[in-house]
């Protein structure tokens, strides 16, 4: 990352490295979904938190299977999942209370910053 980028100058030794092996796949698998905000944030921002939780939901419910650093297949857990939000402020409840609705545990800081 540059200065440019994100205001910070990374060398070498900050790099991200992956530690997983991951298995080889004929396909690679992502999704990718828009929600268009309809001029209501309040809306938009639950409409997400409301994605995100039955994404979670289902992924666990049908066993997907993730890695484990080992390289290991495993059934996907509540515990796999982490959401990185830009501010928690005002936003983190509404996570919180979709993943809760749909019963799956959840710890979410209300205050306080990344650093």
């Amino acid at each position: 990352m540059s200065t440019e980028a994100g205001e910070l100058e990374y060398d070498d030794s900050e790099a991200l490295n992956a530690a997983a092996k991951y298995p080889e796949r004929d396909t690679p698998t992502a999704s990718c979904m828009s929600l268009r905000d309809k001029g209501n944030r309040a809306d938009t921002l639950e409409a997400q938190a409301r994605y995100v939780a039955k994404y979670i939901e289902r992924t666990v419910r049908e066993g997907k299977m993730l890695v484990t650093k080992g390289g290991a297949l495993h059934p996907a857990s509540y515990g796999d999942f982490c959401i990185l939000l830009r501010t928690a402020k005002n936003v983190s409840s509404v996570y919180a209370n979709a993943l809760s609705e749909r019963g799956i545990p959840v710890f979410s800081p209300e205050t306080g910053g990344f650093f």
